[in-house]
């Protein structure tokens, strides 16, 4: 009995860095994360209509899990995955449309399948438990890139609608993992739609893209609840009768590691509320000779967001022509969870 408690003390000390690793698409940063747009200005009323994930009158009753199992499953074993997150980073202009769209070709069946399951009411992951995570987790990740590229290419190409509905896709693939089972999953649902809102930086770059100032306001808040993954592991671990004499050991464990997993969260939360800040300066710019305002609070027909980590309105500066738009990092986190918007108009 001592030898077992003992391997699962070290199981469980060996288990919560992943937690947070599980996000990290992007390597750690030593100073704030920049975004630097050269934005195209777009009126509100031009991204009518257009959502970031599915209306509920278009969801159908099919089990979304089994379809992403299924898109993992068919995903060929011989993708460049370094190549493919490298094309997800390169400006459009530098995207090898030929080769981007023969391995989108190789994909297609998984694609498919994912853009099924976004459609999906339901999704019925397996039952939770401590020592597990999804099938096939890694390949989510895989997906993720797969989606962003694709998203890529059709705004290079400017069929924008397609893009949308791709970025739609991706948001919902991010709600159905971040709200699988535990804090592991809830990590890597926030770290997808991370990745799908890069694509929304590359679209207001894009001449003539419509505004999704209204559909990044329609999504829920938070995007992932990682309270919700928080509680059912805590449960877990105060239901395993193996591990009456090292919980308390383990629970400290587990509510250290919490600490960094609500402090992605709320930068998470942050960036959403960030990228709606950029549509309004879009609009703003659209209905004002294609100027930047000298204050955010110049903004007067569109309702911003505050910074949900200071919950007062964003930090906001003009530098020339430059607009500087910047997100504090979480309480106790580090520089690299800070945010900067370095925003300019397109000429």
């Amino acid at each position: 009995m001592r030898r077992a408690i003992i391997g699962a003390l070290v199981a469980a000390a060996a288990a919560a860095p992943v937690h947070v690793r599980a996000a990290n698409l992007e390597p750690a940063t030593a100073g704030p994360r920049v975004i630097t747009l050269v934005m195209q200005p777009s009126r509100l009323d031009s991204g009518a209509g257009y959502l970031l994930l599915p209306r509920a009158a278009d969801l159908t009753d099919g089990d979304a899990a089994v379809l992403y199992n299924k898109a993992t499953d068919a995903l060929p074993d011989n993708l460049d995955d370094k190549e493919i997150v490298d094309w997800t980073k390169r400006p459009l202009h530098e995207l090898p449309q030929d080769k981007v769209e023969a391995v989108l070709q190789q994909v297609r069946a998984s694609l498919q399948l994912v853009s099924e399951a976004a459609l999906c009411k339901n999704c019925v992951w397996p039952a939770f438990r401590p020592d597990a995570t999804l099938p096939n987790l890694p390949r989510y990740r895989q997906l993720a890139f797969l989606i962003s590229l694709k998203a890529r290419l059709e705004i290079a190409q400017g069929k924008y609608d397609r893009a949308i509905e791709t970025m739609r896709t991706g948001m919902a693939m991010a709600i159905h993992v971040g709200e699988a089972r535990a804090v592991t999953e809830a990590l890597v649902g926030i770290a997808v739609a991370g990745l799908v809102l890069r694509d929304v930086d590359q679209l207001t770059q894009a001449p003539g893209s419509p505004n999704l100032c209204a559909a990044i306001e329609a999504l829920p808040r938070p995007f992932v609840d990682v309270e919700k993954s928080i509680a059912l592991e805590l449960k877990a671990l105060d239901a395993e009768p193996r591990l009456l004499l090292g919980r308390g050991i383990i629970r400290k464990q587990m509510e250290d590691t919490y600490v960094r997993v609500r402090q992605l969260s709320q930068r998470s939360e942050a960036l959403f509320a960030a990228h709606q800040c950029v549509q309004a300066l879009r609009h703003y710019a659209a209905t004002h000779d294609n100027r930047l305002p000298a204050e955010f609070g110049d903004i007067t027909d569109v309702k911003l967001p505050n910074d949900p980590v200071s919950g007062r309105p964003f930090a906001y500066r003009l530098d020339g022509t430059k607009a500087i738009l910047d997100v504090s990092a979480p309480q106790g986190a580090g520089p690299g969870d800070a945010l900067r918007c370095e925003i300019e108009i397109a000429p």
